[in-house]
C-alpha cells in the first residue's frame, strides 16, 4: 500500500518495537487508526522516538479499512503547497487537503516560518476540525511551541487525543 509516495508496508502496529515510553502513543494511534470516535491525534516526542513509525502504521489501517488517506511531512507538504503558487493549483491542492477522509502530517514544526505556511497549515486543520475529519499530527516540538489556533483545536477532548512519546532515539541504542 502506497501513500503519496510513501510505501507504508513496511510500517505496521504488530513489528513496532515497544520501549519504556511509547505506550501512550501508542495506544492514541492505534485506536484512531481502529475507528475511534476521536478523529483527532497529537503526537509529540523527541527525536527518532517513532512517531513516523506509528504514522505509517496509521495510514496502513486507514487505508486497509477503506478510508482515502494522505500522508505527507509538513515540509514536502509545505514545498508542494510553494510549487504550486507558480501553476495557480495551491488553493486547489489546499481544498482537496480539507477534504481527504484522512491525512497524516508527520513532523509539524520542522519545516515552516513565514506566515504564509502558518495560515495555509492553519486553514487545513480549521477546516478538518470543523467537518471532523481524521487528522493526524507529530512533531518533536513542545506543545506550547506550535501554532495556539491549531493546538486549541488537537486540544479540544471531545474530538481529540494528545499524546507525549517519551522514548529515547532509537537510532541511538
Amino acid at each position: 500500500m502506497k501513500s503519496k509516495g510513501v510505501n507504508v508496508n513496511k510500517q505496521t502496529f504488530e513489528n513496532f518495537k515497544d520501549r519504556p515510553g511509547t505506550r501512550d502513543a501508542f495506544m492514541a494511534m492505534k485506536s484512531l487508526a481502529d475507528g475511534n470516535d476521536k478523529p483527532f491525534c497529537l503526537i509529540y516526542g523527541g527525536v527518532g522516538n517513532g512517531k513516523t513509525h506509528l504514522c505509517q502504521a496509521a495510514v496502513r489501517e486507514l487505508l486497509s479499512r477503506g478510508i482515502d488517506t494522505r500522508y505527507y511531512t509538513v515540509a514536502d507538504l509545505i514545498a508542494l503547497l510553494k510549487i504550486g503558487i507558480q501553476d495557480n493549483t495551491t488553493d486547489k491542492t489546499i481544498r482537496a487537503l480539507e477534504k481527504y477522509p484522512g491525512l497524516v502530517l508527520d513532523d509539524w514544526g520542522v519545516e515552516y516560518g513565514t506566515e504564509w505556511e502558518q495560515s495555509k497549515l492553519e486553514q487545513i486543520i480549521d477546516r478538518r476540525y470543523q467537518e471532523r475529519l481524521i487528522t493526524v499530527v507529530t512533531t518533536n516540538k513542545e506543545i506550547d511551541k506550535l501554532p495556539e489556533r491549531v493546538i486549541s483545536r488537537f486540544m479540544d477532548p471531545g474530538i481529540s487525543q494528545v499524546a507525549l512519546n517519551e522514548a529515547t532515539d532509537y537510532r541511538r541504542r
